[in-house]
């Protein structure tokens, strides 16, 4: 049996909190749905964010969260706060103060099933909603 197909995870929302001169702290929603008939353990969930110009790889936060429950045949939404101090990252993100940007979020999950532990990758492309359109 592929224990792969028990689980499947996508990238819901990123938003930005706030905004300071030496940091912006935002909100990664990791949504993992199971299809197990018992509650699993989201051991850890890691990713990076990335510009999706297809620019060179350069990470602009790295995000992660252990030891979330996962409900039996359900969708558990995980908020992952996240905190970006790079100056680069500052300056990209500075974009999103007046206009969406498209930014993409690529990681793992990794599930522990009792018996075994199954890794998912994902990859999604998100948008980051303007501040000044709220």
């Amino acid at each position: 049996m592929d224990l792969s197909r028990l689980c499947s995870v996508a990238v819901r929302a990123v938003s930005i909190d706030q905004v300071s001169l030496a940091s912006i702290t935002g909100t990664v929603t990791v949504a993992v749905t199971s299809r197990a008939p018992a509650r699993l353990t989201l051991s850890e969930v890691r990713f990076d964010v990335l510009p999706a110009d297809g620019t060179a790889e350069r990470i602009i936060v790295h995000g992660w969260a252990e030891n979330v429950s996962l409900g039996a045949y359900a969708t558990t939404e995980v908020p992952v706060p996240v905190t970006v101090t790079s100056a680069e990252a500052i300056r990209f993100l500075t974009g999103a103060l007046t206009r969406d940007m498209d930014a993409r979020v690529r990681g793992t999950a990794v599930i522990d099933a009792y018996l075994s532990k199954i890794t998912v990758p994902f990859e999604d492309m998100v948008t980051i909603p303007s501040l000044l359109h709220r």
